[in-house]
């Protein structure tokens, strides 16, 4: 009877000091949903349009030298490339009106928008990165490893420009590239099957564009220092048509500069996503003195990718 009775007493206990906790998790979850709402009404007065609606574009003037600095960027010769980027910040922002948000990722938003041509009066439609003053560094990090003239390739996401826009609380840090309107090899494999011959040239393009991050040098020959992606996954590869794919998402991306020693990449062991982790790196045991280690973990995580777009073929038997 005694246990009884205790038992009795300790459940409304329970109930009473789980209460607080539940009351401090809905507080947190309204104010995060607060506190977006605002940032986004105040993103939309800030580049002068209602709540709700894409900024838009900025009064035509100087549309010549606004040209001229967008041929420059996407110039197709590395050395102009190079010249471009040297500064992180252009002595004009490029003509950009938002569209429409397409993707939201862990650092930032990525947003379809449209560039103006001044010079034809037309407009091509480019991706807008979007990340938050507070994400500063991952945009840093990603921006540098594009504007690195030997990063160009067929399977890599093509680069124009990176910006920040803004001042103080409201600033932000854009990394503008090219669009592809098929979406990202997650969604597009979730609504097509792939032929055979689709199958070989898709996972061809994407062991092009992951062999070149790796290599030594560029396609024609000139040195170049790896670059070990470390997220490599079905949702950071974009279709480019129904035979092609880019990688894009650099955000952890690093260089495997030789002159760089171990404590460099101290940090630079269990990063990514887990579904696509290599087992060395769930446990924690990467041979951060060996740089092809990081090549390793790229190539177990596209195998996995591989192995995705294959499930997902016509082909039987």
């Amino acid at each position: 009877g005694y246990s009884m009775l205790q038992s009795k007493e300790v459940i409304p206990v329970a109930a009473i000091s789980l209460l607080p906790p539940l009351l401090v998790a809905v507080m947190i979850t309204v104010i995060f949903y607060l506190c977006r709402t605002q940032k986004r009404r105040k993103r939309a007065k800030a580049w002068g349009g209602k709540p709700g609606q894409p900024p838009a574009l900025p009064e035509p003037g100087r549309s010549a030298e606004r040209e001229e600095k967008l041929s420059v960027l996407m110039d197709e010769s590395p050395a102009s490339t190079s010249s471009a980027c040297a500064s992180s910040r252009p002595a004009e922002l490029l003509p950009i009106e938002l569209d429409e948000m397409v993707g939201k990722g862990q650092f930032a938003e990525v947003w379809r928008a449209k560039l103006s041509h001044s010079r034809s009066g037309q407009y091509e439609t480019v991706a807008v990165k979007i990340f938050p003053c507070e994400e500063y560094s991952s945009w840093k990090n990603e921006s540098q490893i594009f504007t690195d003239a030997s990063l160009k390739h067929d399977s890599v996401l093509r680069f124009l420009t990176a910006e920040d826009r803004g001042a103080g609380p409201r600033r932000e840090y854009w990394l503008i590239t090219a669009y592809h309107s098929r979406g990202n090899l997650k969604d597009y494999l979730s609504r097509h099957v792939l032929s055979w011959m689709d199958l070989q040239k898709m996972a061809g393009s994407l062991v092009s564009g992951v062999a070149h991050l790796h290599s030594d040098y560029t396609a024609c020959g000139r040195p170049k220092i790896p670059i070990a992606h470390r997220d490599i996954k079905s949702t950071n590869v974009l279709v480019k048509n129904e035979q092609e794919c880019v990688l894009c998402d650099f955000g952890i991306a690093i260089r495997l500069d030789p002159s760089l020693t171990v404590d460099d990449f101290a940090n630079s062991g269990q990063v990514g996503t887990a579904r696509y982790m290599a087992p060395e790196v769930l446990e924690s045991r990467v041979n951060l003195e060996d740089l092809e280690s990081f090549k390793q973990m790229d190539v177990y995580s596209m195998a996995l990718v591989l192995w995705e777009m294959a499930s997902r073929c016509e082909v039987v038997g």
